[in-house]
């Protein structure tokens, strides 16, 4: 059996274990001691050296080749070694495999082929293979793919300057070095930061981009093309308003509306007599000493007379005495009148003086019903009596008294009190062409 190697591999080598050449080893037998070449006889140490394998069916240990890899074969770590071995008997090493479908390509998923991809700006998974030019490094985060020492044109690897201002670039820390980056690229320094985004516009500081004022007093000394004119009130000369000279342009500063001119959004004047010929829909009207006709407040009239005439009802009832079974506990008088009232449609119902009159409910005067409430008021006494809500009133969401469809109330010479309960109904209410007179 031929010994001497046709390839010198690595881990698997000869001279790797030993120190020493094939040519200094033979094959083991009874007579050689270790070490020794495995020979497959049956007499091989454990320990035997294994050989280039010669068949694909040997089964003593020995090293694959292109040409032979029997079953359990020792795969070279050599890349030359591997040429012609199938992946599927030696894998791919992590890189420099000659093999064709060991060769990397760019990855195409976050997953990474057996054989490795290659980073690439839509994807990069961790420990795929690093590009080594500057332009197929851009896209590639740098916690993926370290830095260029010298020329990575990403964000990251370089610091910002006014000339390079790629996202993610290092900003300086010094407020000359930070001139000419964005603030939205590099945020304004606390203190000193002499970028005009970082800094109030003022009589002495008018860089490009610095922030406006908004006081009049504070805008003073700063050109009208550095910061727009106030609304009002701005004190620089070229901010105060002039005559408008035009029907349909106002200039940068505003012009005040005249009776010839006063184009839309034009200053209206403060004297009285400088509105004339100016619409009041235009310029609203002063609260007062305004001339113009629109401005004037109407003429007062006499309200008409209403004449409701007189109410008669058919039928007259008057109560001399209160029966004490009415009376309650306070000595008021309970629902008196609408028992009275009731089933009447035309009724005057006169009542003693001097009594608290208490309702449970509603009193109400629907349509084509008539009523009169009147007091038999002594002329020497006058004690006027009182109508008001029961506490036990029982419609809180509902008036005491209820004029509706034409019906027609009067009341005479009687106090008539509010809930004692919060509620949001009126005491009193007309609706549909009632009519209620007190």
């Amino acid at each position: 059996m031929q010994t001497n190697p046709l390839l010198v591999v690595n881990v698997t080598s000869i001279d790797k274990f030993y120190g020493s050449s094939n040519d200094e080893l033979t094959t083991c037998d009874s007579e050689h001691s270790f070490p020794c070449l495995c020979s497959g006889d049956g007499q091989d140490p454990p320990n035997c050296t294994p050989q280039l394998c010669v068949s694909n069916q040997q089964t003593y240990p020995c090293i694959c080749t292109g040409s032979h890899q029997p079953a359990g074969c020792t795969c070279p770590t050599v890349p030359a070694e591997l040429v012609g071995i199938p992946i599927n008997m030696c894998d791919c090493l992590p890189s420099g495999d000659k093999r064709q479908e060991c060769i990397p390509v760019a990855c195409e998923s976050e997953t990474i082929p057996t054989q490795g991809c290659n980073c690439s700006t839509q994807f990069h998974p961790n420990n795929c293979i690093c590009p080594k030019t500057a332009d197929e490094l851009v896209g590639i985060p740098d916690d993926i793919c370290q830095c260029l020492k010298v020329g990575d044109l990403r964000g990251p690897c370089n610091d910002c300057s006014s000339t390079f201002q790629t996202e993610g670039c290092i900003c300086p820390k010094t407020a000359d070095e930070l001139v000419g980056i964005p603030d939205d690229i590099c945020q304004c320094l606390k203190v000193g930061d002499l970028r005009g985004p970082c800094n109030d516009c003022s009589s002495t500081f008018q860089t490009e981009g610095c922030i406006c004022p908004k006081t009049a007093d504070e805008l003073v000394g700063i050109p009208k093309d550095m910061c727009d004119c106030l609304p009002t009130g701005d004190l620089r000369v070229e901010c105060v308003p002039i005559e408008c000279k035009s029907v349909d342009t106002i200039p940068t500063e505003g012009c005040i509306c005249t009776s010839a001119f006063h184009p839309d959004r034009c200053f209206c004047p403060i004297n009285p007599e400088d509105l004339e010929g100016i619409s009041s829909i235009q310029c609203r009207c002063l609260q007062s000493d305004d001339e113009r006709k629109e401005c004037q407040p109407p003429e007062i009239g006499e309200d008409p007379s209403i004449d409701f005439g007189e109410i008669k009802p058919a039928e007259q009832i008057e109560i001399e005495e209160i029966k004490e079974e009415s009376r309650n506990d306070e000595n008021s008088v309970e629902n008196i009148i609408s028992e009275t009232i009731d089933g009447k449609n035309s009724v005057d119902v006169t009542l003693p003086q001097n009594e608290v009159y208490e309702e449970e409910n509603t009193i109400k005067v629907l349509q084509n019903q008539k009523l009169v409430l009147e007091a038999n008021i002594d002329p020497e006494d006058q004690q006027i009596p009182v109508i008001r809500p029961s506490e036990e009133f029982t419609e809180y969401s509902n008036p005491l008294i209820s004029v509706s469809n034409n019906g027609d109330m009067e009341i005479r010479s009687f106090i008539i009190e509010h809930f004692t309960q919060e509620t949001q109904s009126p005491l009193l209410k007309t609706e549909n062409d009632g009519v209620l007179r007190l």
